[in-house]
């Protein structure tokens, strides 16, 4: 994996991450399916011309799409995306629609030394003592596109895990069963051993 190729991220000690870009995944889910025509247009660079409607930029735009699948896949049943966010808390409650971030479970409220702090969740906000206050969550990704990174460290996850994902996903789109199943297993598979420490149950797609 090139530097080129990925983004970098700084956690809050201060530690350097390089994080995965979808690019990659993409190109290691064209070499596993043997799409030629994808892996040539990658390679051209030339993705931002809107009026290319051959079967190679579709392809890839399949690809896109279901790299952003497994992305949502893995952040909301895997490998959870955590952050925090703070807020000055004049009224005791806070919008979920004013977060910064897709908001799946809230997991504390602290106040800005580090006490933990009461807090209730309702439908479209939650509740706590005013003032200002640190929220920590959960979250589901935005949509990226080709040459975005996602919010995961390499190491922590591989492009080859992802890649595995989208072929899945890729191939039950076009009606290639048997390859469905077959890289299905093998997300299934590595995802379970990158995840082993944690007990993740990995179960199967819901279509087979």
């Amino acid at each position: 994996m090139s530097i080129e190729h990925c983004a970098l991220s700084i956690d809050l000690k201060g530690v350097i991450y390089i994080n995965i870009k979808l690019l990659d995944c993409i190109k290691n889910a064209a070499t596993l399916i043997q799409n030629e025509e994808v892996l040539n247009l990658l390679k051209e660079g030339n993705l931002e011309d809107l009026s290319d409607f051959s079967d190679a930029r579709r392809d890839l735009d399949l690809l896109v799409e279901c790299g952003n699948m497994v992305y949502s896949e893995l952040a909301g049943e895997y490998l959870p995306l955590y952050s925090s966010q703070s807020f000055k808390n004049e009224s005791g409650n806070i919008e979920f629609k004013d977060f910064n971030k897709n908001v799946v479970e809230i997991n504390s409220v602290t106040d800005l030394n580090g006490n933990k702090l009461y807090f209730k969740v309702y439908p479209q906000s939650l509740s706590t003592l005013r003032g200002s206050v640190i929220v920590s969550f959960s979250y589901l990704p935005d949509k990226v596109g080709v040459y975005d990174a996602l919010d995961y460290h390499a190491g922590r996850l591989s492009e080859r895990i992802v890649a595995y994902g989208i072929c899945a996903e890729y191939s039950i789109i076009k009606g290639m069963f048997n390859d469905a199943t077959y890289f299905d297993k093998k997300f299934r598979d590595s995802l379970l051993n990158a995840c082993r420490r944690k007990n993740i149950l990995i179960p199967p797609r819901r279509w087979l």
